[in-house]
Formats: structure tokens, sequence, C-alpha cells
């Protein structure tokens, strides 16, 4: 090996970037933090005297980290950051099971059992029930329709919260008569009151009764859900108008605290016992009903927390492309600073010293791709927030507060040092005197840390498989979701709601009466062609069920007990919802009270019952009536709870003939559809003109399309394959560079050897195919070991998935064909730069 000669003077090795490598002086302590704040001024330096490189890193770590940001925050938000209550591990929701019922689901409980429940569960130090209405506020303003809790006592020292003005309700204000007082939330406070204290105790009109407002509650508080927006008592004994006191009306949702030291397992057993016991003390009410206790955390992300993890973890693959992308391009500008690292070794810099210097100059880079991540995040933030789903809880609470703070600076940190580690390394192993001797031409790079490229590209592609697989199988999923019969034609049908006043409409004639009209004048209007009323929309997720007794029915289990969807309707409501009737026929003026009972029963209620009968002309009766009802029309089923879940039996009642109690009691609330030819503009002023003209105190509410209704109910679908779409469409492209990177420091690599090829004759079309057969090779192996790793990650979306496997060929061909169409995308460049290569310029290289 040739000596290396001192530098001269007027050598560059004297320049100040230089001098600075050399061993520093002084203590270990000084000598390091002086060397640390030489390595950070040169890292700087450094970086921006190569801004394309800089720019280009930092960005493609900001996109990686910032999505990882944007996602940690949101999943900070809903699942891991406590509910806004004192002790919120406490709070347990506590059900009635039908276990009759195929799924054995959850029902809210009644009276009767809410009250056992309280006093026989040891387990609790104290419970309330709620059920929500709505309330229709005149006298001050527009009317308008607010959605609301009635409670029992202890509602609010259940949850720990106290009003932040005013205060909560009386023991005496839970008495038949003196109910009518209010505890209105922060939201209704400053919307329709204007944040003004002073309305607390004064008096305001609801359901055209005067209501003293006793407090307002803290901004946070929303329970059980931010659509409630006040809170009145539930008085006992009941008066006619407030839900009934037996075993039978399930409508109570309870919630209890339980006692400290006491875990959810010993709750859930206890409710057991207790429900047990009233089932052998009531058995004609309560044989088939068991009990569940579920911590209020765990049911409020029920429908989301697997959808959460599924796209954090996604947007983990897209940071892990990001990063093996930036340290692609390090590892090729630590290939072309060889002959600088040569000099700094020349001047007694040791490879440890060297290594220092370029993870310090990775961590500036990473800390700037963490400040544009943390940007990213926050403008992301607004749009994610904005365009999500309105049933994603706690959605709009997200931010960038100090766990997602901590945790985008830990994932920088530690990515910058497992990432920089590699090119690093390299970048201190260089031989100076073949460094040097090259004379800046560049040193060819070692098959080893050439092989370590190339896993890195490797890697990128098969991540990016992973995740088009995802993507493609959430979409093929939406795509049949969307494609769902839901039973109606949603054209252009306006859906809107009512609330009957129970102090105008006091009973069940007059709120017949009251429907009847507005069907009426709805239906004269210009334009307007059908008009029908229902108590429950489709896809709306509202149902009522009832058990019924079926003749000619007998179940396999003498436990058992027919169970239905029950509603009331209007005569033309199957003709404006676009329903299809598949035998029999509808309601007509006829139907009323005291003709024959009657009722039309959907397919799913004939497949149940009386499979492969006539249902027309066989008769049902609703549990706890006494008068047989005879089926006169059968109905396409019509999707109530979701497109994706199955139909379920379902009866529809004329409204004269639905029993009165459950009518003024549970059916005030209506929803009109209303079908025409004068657009949904058109048929919205027809809609305001003539409720105002039947009642100006009755308040307009819920107006949209029926097509909107339907797209509602594929929302948050929609939402999660959007976010997996776009992780994909972001891996793809960064995975896209890093095969494009790798293939052009291949053709640089390889100048020379390719000049040698073509001046022994090597033809055009040989350098094109050892290029792209380069490049699909590395797709390949990508695409290979892709497929093996998203056998099991794609199992976890299974409970995502409708009608679609995870192993979904047509996906997976996809996936394969698109990601092969890139690869030779992202390989033709660097070829058709090769194929430029003159022979005697590339032997002249050496």
């Amino acid at each position: 090996m040739p000596a290396i000669e001192r530098a001269s003077p007027a050598d560059p090795a004297n320049h100040p970037v230089f001098v600075a490598f050399r061993p520093a002086a002084g203590g270990t302590r000084v000598a390091l933090r002086d060397g640390m704040i030489q390595d950070l001024k040169f890292a700087l330096r450094t970086l921006f005297r190569s801004p394309g490189f800089t720019t280009t890193a930092a960005l493609t770590l900001a996109l990686g980290i910032g999505v990882t940001t944007l996602m940690f925050s949101v999943v900070n938000a809903v699942l891991l950051r406590p509910l806004p209550y004192p002790r919120p591990e406490q709070l347990m929701l506590v059900f009635s099971v039908n276990t009759s019922a195929p799924e054995a689901n959850s029902i809210r409980a009644s009276a009767l059992d809410f009250e056992d429940f309280r006093s026989r569960a040891r387990s609790f130090d104290a419970m309330a029930g709620h059920v929500g209405t709505g309330f229709t506020f005149t006298g001050q303003g527009n009317p308008e329709l607010v959605i609301g809790q009635m409670v029992t006592p202890d509602f609010f020292k259940v949850l720990g919260v106290a009003p932040a003005l005013g205060r909560a309700f009386a023991p005496d204000e839970f008495a038949p008569g003196r109910e009518t007082v209010t505890v209105l939330s922060y939201r209704l406070w400053k919307r329709r009151f204007g944040g003004d204290p002073a309305i607390v105790g004064s008096t305001v009109t609801i359901n055209s009764k005067p209501y003293f407002v006793a407090g307002v509650m803290p901004a946070r508080f929303d329970y059980p859900g931010p659509r409630y927006e006040l809170y009145t008592p539930l008085a006992s004994p009941r008066t006619p108008e407030l839900p009934p006191i037996n075993r039978n009306s399930h409508y109570l949702q309870v919630i209890g605290r339980v006692k400290p030291g006491v875990t959810p397992e010993q709750a859930q057993a206890e409710i057991v016992t207790v429900a047990r016991a009233l089932a052998a003390q009531y058995p004609e009410s309560n044989s088939n009903l068991s009990a569940r206790a579920t911590p209020l955390q765990d049911y409020v992300v029920r429908d989301v927390k697997t959808p959460l993890w599924v796209l954090l973890g996604a947007v983990g693959l897209v940071v892990l492309i990001a990063c093996a992308n930036v340290t692609n391009l390090l590892l090729a500008r630590a290939s072309a600073r060889q002959r600088e690292v040569a000099i700094r070794q020349a001047l007694g810099a040791a490879r440890w010293r060297l290594v220092r210097q370029f993870l310090v100059e990775t961590s500036v880079l990473y800390a700037i791709g963490a400040a544009g991540a943390l940007a990213l995040a926050s403008w992301g933030m607004s749009a994610l927030v904005t365009l999500g789903p309105e049933d994603i809880p706690r959605l709009a609470d997200t931010s960038l507060d100090g766990r997602v703070l901590a945790a985008t600076v830990g994932l920088s940190l530690v990515t910058a040092i497992l990432f920089g580690l590699a090119p690093a390394l390299q970048g201190a192993a260089a031989d100076p005197a073949e460094s040097l001797r090259s004379g800046g031409r560049g040193v060819s790079t070692g098959r080893a840390r050439q092989r370590f490229r190339v896993a890195l590209v490797i890697s990128e592609v098969a991540l990016s498989v992973v995740l088009l697989i995802g993507a493609g199988l959430a979409l093929h999923s939406l795509l049949r979701l969307t494609s769902v019969d839901p039973g109606f034609d949603a054209d252009g049908q306006l859906t809107f709601s009512v609330v009957i006043s129970p102090r105008r409409y006091p009973d069940a004639p007059a709120i017949t009466a009251a429907v009847d009209r507005l069907v009426d004048r709805l239906a004269s209007a210009p334009g307007v062609s059908q008009v029908g009323a229902t108590t429950h929309l489709p896809l709306s997720g509202q149902n009522m069920e009832n058990s019924f007794a079926v003749e000619g029915y007998t179940p396999a289990n003498s436990n058992d007990v027919p169970v239905a969807g029950m509603r009331g309707i209007t005569g033309a409501y199957f003709a404006a919802l676009g329903a299809r009737l598949k035998g029999g026929r509808v309601f007509t003026a006829a139907d009323r009270a005291g003709s024959q009972p009657v009722a039309v029963v959907n397919e799913a209620f004939v497949r149940s019952y009386w499979p492969g009968q006539n249902a027309l002309g066989k008769r049902l009766r609703e549990g706890g009536g006494t008068e047989w009802r005879t089926v006169i029309g059968v109905i396409a089923d019509v999707k109530h709870t979701g497109p994706a879940d199955p139909a379920r039996p379902e009866v529809s009642l004329p409204y004269p003939q639905v029993d009165p109690d459950v009518l003024s009691t549970w059916f005030r609330g209506q929803y009109f559809v209303v079908r025409g030819n004068i657009g949904m503009q058109g048929l919205v002023s027809v809609a305001r003109s003539e409720v105002a003209a039947i009642d100006p105190d009755m308040s307009l509410n819920q107006m949209q399309s029926m097509a909107d209704l339907a797209s509602d109910a594929v929302s948050q679908p929609r939402f999660r394959t959007v976010l997996l779409g776009t992780f994909a469409a972001l891996a793809v492209t960064l995975a896209t560079i890093g095969v494009f990177g790798v293939l052009s420091f291949f053709v640089t690599q390889r100048t020379r050897e390719i000049g040698i090829r073509v001046a022994l004759g090597a033809t055009r079309a040989d350098i094109m195919r050892m290029i792209l057969g380069r490049g699909l090779a590395l797709a390949g192996v990508g695409l290979a070991i892709g497929l093996l790793a998203a056998i099991p990650l794609t199992r976890s979306m299974e409970a995502l998935l409708f009608e679609v496997k995870p192993l979904d060929l047509p996906t997976i061909v996809s996936v394969i064909t698109g990601l092969a169409a890139i690869a030779v995308l992202a390989s033709y460049v660097p070829a058709r730069r090769a194929l430029r290569i003159e022979p005697m310029t590339a032997l002249n290289l050496e």
C-alpha cells in the first residue's frame, strides 16, 4: 500500500470542513460536547449543500412518519384516551340477553328487571337507567327537535359528573307531574341560547310544556353520545305518555359503577346470577333472558377497534417502506462520499468518529422529516375529522397531544438509529488508498453492500404487496356491500322526521289523524307522486322488535319465541319507498281501527316461520296482545340495520291498528318518504311549507335524500377503504422509487461493463433485457415474499370483509399484474439510460 503524504497548507484537507474531524483537545466530556456540536454543524452544512437529496429524503420521511402520526393520533383519541369521567374503568353497561335468538342478542332491560339488577347486584356501587327520545323546542327561535335522555335517579352520580352550571335533579323531581325540568348539554346551551348563563333557573317551552332549566353539563360530557343534548327525569310511577313499567317492555339502557377492586369478570358473573334468579322467579317474561355486563370503554369502541388497529398496522408498513427508501438513498450517498471519508481518515479520524458523524447527519435528516410529519399530520387531522364518519366515537377529539408528540419523536429517533446504522457503517468503511487512487471517479461497491440495497428494495416491494392486497380486499368488500339490494329503490326520495307533541296530540287517534293529514297534504302538492310515513326508516339502524305468536309454527325448542321487527306504516309507504310487493296487497283506508286486524310480513318472516308455505291468510298475534292479525301481503326484505346484516323477520302494521299505548309511547317520532319529479330542493320546499301549515310548532328534522341515507350506511367501510387505498398507493409509489433508484445505481456502477458488452457486440435488446430482467427479478422476489406475508396478516381483516375471503384470488391476481407492470415502468428509464452509453466513453472512466 503506498504511503499517504501529509497534506500541505494548500491541500483541500486543511479546509475547515475537514479540520473539524481532527481529534478534539481537552477533557473527554468537553471533547465529546465540542465534537457533537461540530458534527451537528457539519451535518447541517452537508445537507444544505445537497438540496435535492435532502428534500427528497425529508419529504419521504415526512410522508411515512406523517401518516403514522396521523393514524396514531386517531387511535389515541378513540381507543387509548380514557373516557371523560372519573375512574372510567369502573363504568359498565348492563344488558338483558335474549338467549332464544340465534346470536344471543343483547337487548335493553325492562324497568322491573332494572330495579332488580340495582337492588340485588352487590358488585355495583350504583346503577341508573336511561332511554332516548325526542324533545321539540318552541317559543324561542325556530322549532327544533332535540334528541335527549330521560334518566332515573343516580344517573349523574354513576357517571361522576356534575353540571358545570346550576344543579342536577332533585329527588322529588322524579315524581309524576314534577318531571318538567331539564339539564342542557353544553352544545345545546351554546347553540340555541348563545351560552347565556341566565338561562339556568329560567323556563323554556319543550313539547308544548314549560320546563325549568336546572343546569348545564360540562363541555366534554356527551354520554351516551354527542347526538343527545338534554336530560330530563324519568318519572316513576309512569304517566300515560311515558314508557310502561313491566317485564315485557325492554327500553332502559342500564349503566352502573362497580365497587373499587371488582373486576369486569366478577361483575359479569354476578349479573348473570341475578338474571337466572329472575328467570326462575318470573318464567313467563324472563325464561329466555340472561344478562351481560360490558365495560363502557369496550362498548363504545366495539365497532371501530379492529378497523383502527388494522389501519395503524398499515401505516406502520408505510413508514418501514419510507425508511428503507431513505436508507437506500443514504447508502448511495455514502458510496459517492468515499474519497471525502478517505481524506478524513488520513487526517486521523477514527472509524467510530466517522460512524457518529454519519449517524448525526441521519438524525438531523430524520428530525427535518419529523417536523414535516407533524405539519402534515396537523393538516391531515382537520381533513380526517371533517371527512370521517360521524359514528366513529370521539373522532372529533383527535389532536396532537403529548402522547402523540412523544410517539412521533420516539418513532423518528428509533428509525433514525435502526435505518441509519448501515449507511453509517458503510460510509466509515472506505479504503483510504483505493478511494484516493480513484481520483474522485467513484469506487465500486462491494457485493455485500449491493445485496443489502437489493434486500431493502425487495422488502419495500413485499410490504407494498401486503398493503395492496389489504386495500384490494377492502375495495372488493365495499363493492360487494354497495351492490347489496336494500329492498327498495333509492332514486330521489326525500326523507324527514317530525315529533308528534304529546301535549297537542295526547293519544293514538290524535297521532294517527296528524300523520294522515300531513300525508294527504304532501301527496296533493304539485310535483309529488307518492308519500308514505313509517316509524322506522330503512338503513337507519333503528328497529323495534316484539315477540309474536305465529299460527301453525312449532318451535324446535319450547322456550323459543318468534321475534320480529315491528313498525307502523301508512298505505302508500311501500310505493313511496320503492319496495317490492311479492304477494297480496298493501294497506288501504279500509284497514282502520275497529276493522279486521291485518299485517304485512317480509320474506324473512315467511322463511323463518312458514317455510315453503303461502303466508297470505295466515295469522299472527303480538306478544301481550289478544287479537289475531291476518297476513294480507308479503313484501321483499328491506334492510333496516345495515346492508351487511342479514334480513330479519319484520311485521308492518297499519297506523290505525297499532296498539294505542305503543303508538303514544314509542311511535311519536314519525318518518316520511316523499317521491316526486320536482328535484330535491323542490321536495324540501314542499315539506317545509306543508309541515308549517299543519302545525307551526312542529319541527322538521333529519332531511336527506334516500340515496344519502343509503350512502351513510356504508360510511365506515368506505372511510377505511379510502384510507387503506391511500396508504397502499403511497407504499407503491415509494417502492417504485426504490426499484428505480437501485436500478439507476446499478447502471451507474456497471457503466464500464455495459460499455464493454456493447463493444463486444451486445445489442440494444440484450442491454434492455439485462436491466429489465434485474428489475423484474427484484419485483418477483418481493411479490413472492409479500404474498407469503399477506396470508397471516390479511386474516386480521376477516371480520371487516363482506362476502370476500382473506385470500381472494381476483384481488391477488390484480395485485400481481399491477405490480409487475409498475416494475417494468420503474425499470424502463434506467434501461433507456443504459442504451445511451457509448463504449469509448465508458472505457475512459477507468
